[in-house]
């Protein structure tokens, strides 16, 4: 057994998510940002706002595992499902976090 999801089963988990629901866009956005950046769990949870670069298209944080700095392509796709979480379905918060 394949130590990571294939494709197929990527988008097979994405296809069950309600993609309407607060909670289902939040999975969502989550769900693309790790199968197509490689982040860990811990980097997404810790995921802040200034941690985007929407004009240049990078998501640039330290690692919590190793320290090291990691400047990672935003592709327009993950983008539009992290904004759409922000714009269309994130409570009003005052906290630093995406997610």
């Amino acid at each position: 057994m394949a130590p990571y999801f294939t494709k197929d089963e990527v988008q097979r988990i994405m296809n069950e998510v309600d993609r309407i629901s607060l909670i289902g866009k939040r999975d969502y956005a989550i769900i693309y940002l790790a199968s197509h950046t490689g982040l860990r769990a811990i980097n997404i949870a810790n995921l802040k706002f200034k941690n985007i670069d929407w004009i240049n298209g990078k998501i640039n944080i330290t690692q919590k595992k190793t320290g090291g700095y990691l400047s990672l392509p935003l592709e327009s796709d993950t983008g539009n499902a992290i904004a759409d979480y922000i714009l269309n379905r994130r409570t009003e918060s005052e906290s630093e976090h995406v997610f």
